[in-house]
């Protein structure tokens, strides 16, 4: 029903149906995390952080005087999406930290664009300055651009997991998700 709707829309009303497909994209959804995924963040320590208009959820596990390790989610994810690596890292003797970015996970819901998370990992980078980043998706492209931010930052090792390479792709996503024409 939806697609139709924005099928017609899109037909008389380009202008319009943009407008209201930025404001879907600019509501990430929150998926469940697997029950593991649950447990793993049950034994960090969390804390909220303000970021903009948004408190965002902080999670850390292991010694804080430890090397660190910050990982960084995709759109729509969250840090339990890591979960499987924590107990690897802390075995390894990191000082691990995650972040639910805004509007995302357990942090506090609002519109938000791609560049205010861009600009969110950018702080959380700077702030944390970790010798490891583990990244996912729409995260690796923000600390991409964000260790740019930060050009004496010397990461040790960077593990970017399914990275896209084109924004492109997404825009093609929505617009065949939604049935709609390149005019929009």
């Amino acid at each position: 029903m939806k697609k139709l709707l924005f099928v017609f829309l899109n037909r008389f009303f380009p202008s319009v149906t943009a407008n209201m497909i930025t404001q879907i994209m600019a509501s990430p959804r929150v998926r469940p995390l697997k029950d593991f995924e649950e447990e793993v963040l049950e034994k960090a320590h969390k804390e909220r952080v303000p970021y903009q208009q948004f408190e965002v959820q902080q999670y850390s596990w292991g010694n804080p005087s430890h090397p660190k390790v910050l990982m960084i989610h995709g759109w729509e994810g969250r840090a339990g999406n890591f979960g499987a690596l924590v107990a690897i890292l802390l075995q390894k003797g990191y000082h691990v930290i995650a972040y639910d970015a805004p509007a995302h996970g357990k942090s506090s819901r609002g519109k938000l664009s791609m560049f205010q998370v861009l600009s969110f990992v950018s702080e959380m980078i700077g702030t944390h300055q970790p010798e490891i980043l583990i990244s996912h998706s729409f995260g690796s492209v923000c600390a991409a651009f964000s260790l740019a931010d930060h050009p004496d930052l010397m990461i040790r090792q960077w593990y970017m997991v399914t990275t896209p390479n084109n924004f492109k792709d997404r825009i093609n996503d929505m617009a065949l998700k939604f049935g709609l024409t390149k005019s929009t």
